[in-house]
């Protein structure tokens, strides 16, 4: 759970294929499978992904700004999470072929993908800094510079799959959640 930083929404995780926001009412999305992940944006955006694709809206409205498929759908490319970045209308989604990719928020159009992993990739986040942050199956997290696509740092320490992965509000740590029942903090 978390929020848009205004305290206006709260953001919950769930497998109901439904997803609730409030305000001073609740607003359901229907979706047409699970939603796995979603973040908010810049000016009230929210963007929800399921299984083979990501929609954003704007909120609290819940108008349809733009959604877009995963980028090569197939069995194996459930899109697991997604995270904006923190000021550009940009979003990253992390997929269950070890793929992550970023994409422009108002067209729906990619603009990267990054490769290293070979696990699925469970979680995303994106810092101030406009760097990447991925955690996946394969018991690493990695940090990627989003200009040109480099992994600029492997953090291996877990005993297990890395399942969650997020940056400090100033971007200079990153923090990591793992199966191995330990939550690691990164320089």
């Amino acid at each position: 759970m978390g929020s848009n930083g205004e305290g206006t929404y709260a953001k919950v995780r769930g497998g109901s294929g439904h997803l609730a926001s409030w305000a001073q009412e609740l607003v359901k999305l229907p979706a047409e499978s699970p939603v796995h992940s979603l973040s908010f944006g810049p000016g009230n955006q929210l963007a929800v992904c399921c299984n083979d694709k990501v929609s954003v809206y704007t909120m609290p409205a819940a108008k349809i700004i733009c959604e877009f498929p995963a980028e090569k759908p197939a069995s194996d490319k459930s899109i697991l999470s997604v995270a904006f970045a923190p000021r550009e209308h940009t979003i990253a989604t992390s997929s269950a072929d070890g793929s992550v990719c970023l994409w422009d928020a108002s067209a729906g159009v990619l603009i990267m993908e990054f490769k290293g992993h070979e696990s699925p990739v469970y979680d995303v986040a994106l810092s101030i800094q406009f760097t990447l942050a991925t955690a996946s199956a394969d018991g690493t997290a990695r940090v990627w510079n989003c200009t040109n696509g480099e992994c600029i740092a492997t953090l291996e320490g877990h005993m297990g799959e890395v399942l969650g992965v997020d940056f400090s509000r100033d971007g200079k740590r990153v923090g990591t959640a793992s199966a191995d029942r330990t939550a690691m903090v990164w320089d």
